[in-house]
């Protein structure tokens, strides 16, 4: 194998995204028959997409899609936040522990949820958040998309 040695530059900025950007300042030829620049991106994903709910009595699946920019990673995965909102929507708090997520709450790799033992003619409000591997070190807000939920128990299914 033969290795051949380039003078390059080394560009990196942070925006929203940690950017490499690797230039050859040589354009010799005889050298290695490629581009000349390459790019590398990598940053947190944007908010899910497509949020679907299905309402049975005090259950509830969360469906959505997964987010359109992975941040050129592949290691997405969902956190859920799940808040009771009064009648008006104005008043909400946090859900606390006796409401359960099947398969969890965090680290969902999957694009859908159960959510079991909310109280019956209720309102929730869930927000789905998508991560990855470099989420925690951006400054850029998570992607998030809200999805709300009315309870029944009368027993009938509502698809929103």
């Amino acid at each position: 194998m033969k290795r051949f040695e380039l003078p390059l530059c080394l560009n990196m900025y942070y925006t929203n995204k940690l950017t490499l950007n690797l230039t050859n300042l040589e354009h010799k030829r005889n050298t290695l028959p490629m581009l000349t620049e390459m790019i590398f991106s990598l940053g947190p994903p944007s908010a899910p997409e497509n949020p679907i709910s299905t309402v049975n009595e005090t259950c509830v699946t969360l469906e959505w899609s997964p987010p359109r920019d992975t941040g050129g990673r592949g290691d997405i995965s969902y956190s859920l936040h799940c808040r009771k909102c009064s009648g008006d929507g104005r008043k909400c708090t946090p859900c606390g522990s006796s409401v359960h997520f099947v398969p969890r709450q965090f680290g969902v790799s999957s694009a859908s949820v159960l959510v079991t033992d909310l109280q019956p003619d209720s309102n929730y409000s869930f927000t789905v958040e998508s991560q990855n591997g470099v989420s925690d070190f951006s400054p850029t807000p998570r992607g998030t998309v809200v999805i709300n939920v009315t309870t029944s128990q009368t027993g009938e299914n509502i698809q929103a």
